[in-house]
């Protein structure tokens, strides 16, 4: 029996489903927590849904773990052209 290949268009088929799916999750959990909450941030106070703020929260989070995996990334790049130099 010949097994077909697993293919990139394939993969992102899945992503895109498994994406979507998560969407309409967040969205209903938005939209089922529209209690107002106060946030307060240095001299800032700020008042939204619970769920918007733990969208923004999830953002944020996100953000910076990109930006650390970014530094990480660059500091092997740097190590890497210093391996290949002295090569």
């Amino acid at each position: 029996m010949v097994v077909p290949k697993q293919t990139l268009a394939g993969g992102t088929w899945v992503a895109l489903i498994v994406g979507a799916i998560l969407l309409i999750v967040l969205l209903v959990f938005i939209m089922q927590n529209q209690t107002n909450v106060e946030l307060n941030l240095f001299a800032w106070s700020f008042q939204f849904p619970a769920g918007i703020g733990f969208l923004l929260a999830a953002i944020t989070g996100a953000l910076i773990m990109a930006l650390v995996g970014g530094v990480r990334m660059f500091e092997y790049r740097r190590q890497l052209r210093k391996i290949r130099k002295a090569l």
